[in-house]
């Protein structure tokens, strides 16, 4: 627990330490996984290592193992958890046996749990509150809305595979969600679409190849270029990010119509997720310089801010500051 005014360390806890459960690959860590918290309590989840609930003080209130489940080749977990009033919901996408889950955030106590039919995923779920209902949204070869309240499957839509790394966006009344495209040779290969989904969904949703016949999805992209990075929305487009080339995708998201597809010049690879201020879109690459793009339909970079540090995680906004972690500094900007 760090000082948000003055960096200063307030507490420090470990909250394991042992032989790791499993292997993981050599891009990712054992707490890759974003703590969340309800202003009561912390809530780290790091994987198959176990979900841990500390107070403001750094006193541990609950731990709980959800159990080790083997990973696709040995890549390891990201999907970070969810929060809606006293719930913790854990996507728990492996090889042996995927569930999602629901735990009492004040004692950690298992409040449902649903089995999913879906390989290793990396995505994070997330709450859509949209103007007919709360939905607990959760990515996969199939992506899924459930009740918060009772884990009922209200839709899915057949993503037709691909791998799902980003988590979805929603912004009122549109929800947009996607899949990275494989070709690898692998049981994932295909995927690569974005949907945007309107309310009140009920069943199986996409069952058509002409997605203007299927009321609840209001466009399909069949080459986004959605991959580890989630997207944001700025002045009515989407923009995406590619990890390794260092383009950007920008669609319309009234009409679902690629608008540009650029190379960022000097970009290096992109796995955090990029975010908005105003007008202009924020977009961190591994070396940690931030490039500043404007919102809209042109592409034009307005700046960027070098920091020359390895750079994997998302910033944080709160409170008119920005919190960034490289491999080795947080850091905070404000004005």
């Amino acid at each position: 627990c760090v000082d948000s005014k003055s960096g200063d360390e307030l507490w420090r806890k470990t909250a394991r330490e042992g032989q790791p459960a499993m292997e993981r690959h050599s891009s990712n860590t054992y707490a890759t996984e974003t703590p969340v918290t309800d202003g009561k309590r912390v809530y780290a989840y790091f994987g198959m290592m176990g979900v841990y609930c500390f107070d403001m003080d750094g006193e541990l209130v609950w731990q709980r193992d959800l159990g080790q489940h083997a990973m696709r080749a040995g890549w390891g977990t990201s999907s970070s958890p969810a929060l809606l009033n006293d719930k913790l919901f854990l996507q728990v996408d492996n090889e042996e046996q995927s569930f999602l889950v629901a735990l009492d955030t004040a004692t950690g106590e298992e409040l449902w749990r649903v089995d999913r039919d879906e390989p290793s995923q990396y995505s994070s779920p997330i709450i859509w509150k949209n103007s007919l209902r709360e939905e607990l949204i959760v990515g996969g070869s199939n992506y899924r809305s459930y009740d918060p309240e009772t884990g009922d499957l209200l839709w899915q839509l057949n993503m037709q595979k691909g791998r799902s790394s980003a988590t979805p966006l929603a912004v009122g009344d549109r929800l947009y969600v996607g899949t990275e495209y494989r070709n690898r040779g692998g049981e994932d290969d295909g995927g690569g679409f974005l949907f945007a989904i309107t309310p009140g969904g009920q069943g199986q949703l996409g069952t058509t190849e002409d997605p203007s016949s299927d009321e609840f999805i209001a466009w399909k992209n069949a080459e986004s270029g959605i991959q580890m990075a989630s997207p944001v929305l700025c002045k009515g487009h989407l923009y995406l990010l590619e990890r390794r080339s260092g383009v950007v995708h920008c669609i319309n998201a009234d009409t679902g119509e690629m608008v540009y597809e650029k190379r960022i010049p000097r970009a290096r690879a992109f796995w955090s997720s990029p975010w908005v201020m105003g007008d202009q879109v924020f977009c961190i690459d591994t070396n940690g310089t931030t490039f500043i793009l404007a919102g809209g339909p042109d592409f034009e970079v307005v700046a960027k801010n070098e920091i020359d540090e390895l750079t994997w995680s998302t910033p944080a906004i709160a409170d008119g500051a920005l919190y960034f972690r490289t491999a080795s500094k947080l850091y905070c900007i404000r004005d």
